[in-house]
């Protein structure tokens, strides 16, 4: 006997990983694999899944007698949309709303939107959605279960001013949305309508 041969109670050595029994090192790298793989897989499919929508059955202007002219356009590609023409003076205010649609299986919150960034023309100043069945409606955020329409009342404010027969586009929103309770979106919703805003009969503006 040389001295190196382990006696009857000597515990046999334990395989390890990186100092850690491999039974361990397996289990932890088992629940690794199990966050990590769908992490992996989910993050690019979250970052470029577009699930907000639009339904061309209600929208509107608030109040109505805003609206000056509404007619049907179809752009060359076809899809046509209702086109508002609404006048408005200095510093007036109006609200708009449509059916919001969320595409995907999962619900989507709601968490805010951009109030525009022109200086001298509409500028968004509240997002309300809501529900068509109870037909009640809530500031932001608001969740909006699967495969399910919620209305969104818009109401916005002029800064600035435009003369008469002057006129500028409301076409799209910005939205911030998020899922699984994951990090924020951001996109721009294409509305069911355009919204054309002309300077009131009368109004002419001092720049000065």
């Amino acid at each position: 006997m040389d001295g190196t041969t382990a006696g009857p109670n000597r515990e046999p050595a334990r395989l390890t990983v990186g100092g850690i029994p491999r039974r361990r090192a397996i289990w932890i790298g088992s629940i690794l694999a199990a966050v990590l793989v769908p992490t992996a897989v989910l993050g690019p499919w979250l970052a470029n899944f577009e699930p907000l929508g639009v339904d061309g059955g209600g929208m509107g202007i608030r109040p109505p007698h805003l609206v000056v002219e509404q007619f049907d356009a179809t752009p060359p590609r076809g899809g046509g949309f209702v086109q508002y023409r609404i006048a408005l003076g200095p510093g007036e205010r109006f609200g708009f709303f449509f059916d919001l649609h969320n595409d995907s299986p999962f619900p989507v919150t709601l968490t805010g939107f951009d109030p525009g960034a022109v200086p001298w023309g509409p500028r968004i100043l509240e997002v309300r959605a809501g529900s068509r069945t109870h037909g009640a409606s809530s500031p932001l955020p608001y969740t909006i279960p699967p495969h399910t329409y919620a209305p969104l009342f818009v109401r916005a404010g002029f800064r600035g001013c435009l003369d008469e027969g002057v006129s500028t586009f409301i076409g799209d929103l910005g939205l911030t949305f998020r899922m699984f309770g994951l990090v924020e979106r951001h996109t721009r919703v294409l509305l069911p309508m355009t919204i054309e805003i002309v300077g009131a009969p009368g109004v002419r503006c001092s720049y000065s």
